[in-house]
């Protein structure tokens, strides 16, 4: 479930490990998660409009503008430059930026987030994927006879009419500039909220500081995404069936059967990345993480889009069903990463439900796209991050290519106990039953 409404979406589409619940929807992607739930909470509870006129303020129904976003958003908290393009009359907006994820310098992320009436669309390197929901107006709200008008304030040495609104859902906050009636500011205030499915996301405050500077006339041919969003992604001309050996951080047996059907995978570099992320961020108890299980899975490497999984049993986010898929870590690369080599950066997999092999005689690639062969070992994450001292080698390293991270994650996984590696925790009875 990617929420509704992707007018304040992506916020900055982050690209590290937020709201990942599970594994692996970074914050890039539930920013925008978040942020299109709050447009669709504003357009839900305000009626439509083509014109704010509120206390002789007008608020401008299309406009381009550079703003900041700053958010409270855990792990992704700060202030991050984009460009917002805006049309109330055709019911139309974009959102862009680009970013290097601060462990990963050097793989820049283009991000644009598009909306109209019928749907939603957020594009990343190249990569196209739909977003439930639809355009929302921004400022209608402040319409609303519950709405209070507080008077001119000043704000960056501009001189706006501010407006609040409080609701059960959402509060809000905008400052409309006076003589032009180009919105100054546009605060979102959103209670803990289960936007993602199996995540409750914490109380988020986001505001868009908008550069009264740079307000120009709709720029509307950045208002439509691509013409390849509309088209089935394509798969990769692939290296064959291969053995590939898979990690996750998962939560315990008992809620996640050691199961990998619907949830996202990583080779080595890979899961380095993301656990270091995560357990530095502070994120491993909210995600419920208390394993790392290694697995050997044969896979039909024709690989399609990598689909963003959440919570147990998984929820996925794609525009393919059934091939197994691929990106780089946070999907730094061109069209994500799906088709190249990804050694550099590691690579993430997304293992469909429907695309697993379910019995001996179902052929890879014909009639099913993977299947697990063996679970190498799951070890308690402690082991690893604590006693292993992973966590301390995730804070010197840095960032890529985690060289002392990676060498201690293999070494606990892969590794006897009597030569330096975390004892295994088998499923109650031995049930090996994938």
């Amino acid at each position: 479930c990617c929420c509704c409404c992707i007018v304040l979406s992506c916020f900055r589409c982050l690209t590290l490990s937020l709201l990942s619940k599970f594994k692996m929807i970074p914050p890039h992607h539930a920013a925008s998660v978040v942020l299109s739930m709050a447009a669709s909470l504003i357009a839900n509870h305000t009626p439509p409009t083509t014109e704010n006129v509120v206390g002789g303020v007008h608020v401008v129904s299309s406009f381009s503008a550079n703003l900041y976003y700053v958010t409270t958003m855990p792990g992704v908290e700060g202030s991050f430059p984009a460009i917002m393009n805006y049309d109330l009359d055709l019911r139309m907006q974009s959102l862009s930026y680009s970013n290097d994820p601060e462990n990963m310098p050097g793989y820049p992320m283009q991000t644009t987030t598009y909306s109209n009436d019928t749907d939603s669309t957020m594009v990343i390197n190249g990569v196209c994927r739909p977003l439930n929901g639809s355009f929302g107006d921004l400022f209608s709200w402040i319409e609303s006879p519950v709405a209070h008008s507080l008077g001119n304030t000043s704000i960056n040495d501009v001189t706006c009419s501010l407006f609040k609104l409080y609701t059960p859902h959402v509060n809000l906050t905008a400052c409309i500039q006076t003589d032009t009636g180009f919105p100054i500011k546009l605060e979102i205030d959103l209670p803990p909220s289960q936007f993602i499915p199996g995540f409750k996301s914490p109380r988020t405050v986001i505001k868009y500081m908008y550069d009264h500077k740079t307000f120009a006339p709709v720029n509307k041919t950045a208002l439509s995404p691509p013409e390849n969003c509309y088209e089935a992604p394509p798969r990769c001309a692939g290296n064959g069936i291969q053995n590939l050996t898979m990690i996750l951080a998962q939560p315990k047996y008992s809620i996640s059967g050691y199961h990998i059907q619907n949830q996202n995978t990583a080779d080595l570099l890979g899961d380095t990345v993301f656990t270091c992320f995560d357990v530095l961020s502070n994120h491993t108890d909210m995600d419920e993480y208390s394993v790392i299980s290694a697995f050997l899975v044969e896979v039909d490497t024709r690989y399609g889009q990598y689909a963003l999984c959440n919570s147990y049993p998984g929820q996925c986010l794609g525009a393919q069903l059934s091939y197994v898929g691929q990106e780089a870590s946070f999907g730094v690369k061109d069209m994500g990463g799906q088709c190249t080599n990804n050694s550099d950066t590691g690579s993430w997999y997304y293992m469909p439900a429907a695309g697993k092999c379910n019995s001996t005689s179902q052929k890879i690639g014909v009639d099913c796209n993977w299947r697990i062969l063996e679970r190498i070992r799951t070890v308690d994450i402690s082991c690893t991050f604590d006693k292993m001292g992973m966590r301390d080698a995730c804070k010197s390293d840095g960032n890529l290519p985690y060289n002392k991270a990676s060498a201690i994650l293999k070494s606990s996984l892969f590794n006897d106990v009597g030569s330096g590696g975390c004892p295994d925790i088998p499923p109650p009875n031995n049930m090996e039953n994938y």
